[in-house]
């Protein structure tokens, strides 16, 4: 009984992994410019972690596939895109739409431009790189007219 438990555990994981990057990868579609996230590699490390937990538990070819898959889901989630959408900024797959946002920041950092705003007592982080700076300031006015902030 606690082996086909183990298993319902096993394929739960799985089918957790897979929708989740399915829906991050998705909703990234939707990102018109690019930046970077700043809580990337996150993710990806929870997912290997459990894939490796999952397979040294039980060393069978269930556990391996279980390893596999949620690496190969992890690197994709690497590649979800984040940044500036239409209507919202995309983080990872998160929608967080310009008219909730409560505040906006552009900062302008030794190597790169840091954008930060605030979603619900929760600031987020984008980066992206110096010589972008025109396109990100015309990002901002438009989320700021949409914003009214």
């Amino acid at each position: 009984m606690e082996f086909l438990l183990a298993y319902g555990a096993d394929i739960f994981l799985i089918g957790f992994a897979l929708f989740t990057t399915i829906f991050c990868l998705i909703k990234g579609k939707r990102v018109i410019y690019e930046c970077k996230s700043g809580s990337r590699f996150i993710i990806p490390v929870l997912f290997f972690v459990c894939g490796l937990l999952a397979y040294i538990r039980y060393y069978d070819i269930v556990s391996l596939v279980v390893f596999i898959v949620l690496v190969i889901c992890g690197g994709a989630f690497m590649i979800t895109p984040s940044g500036f959408g239409h209507k919202e900024f995309i983080v990872l797959g998160r929608s967080f739409p310009y008219t909730k946002i409560d505040d906006l920041t552009y900062a302008k950092k030794e190597k790169d431009i840091e954008i930060s705003f605030t979603f619900k007592n929760r600031t987020l982080f984008l980066f992206t790189s110096l010589d972008k700076e025109t396109e990100i300031k015309d990002m901002i006015k438009q989320v700021r007219r949409e914003k009214a902030l």
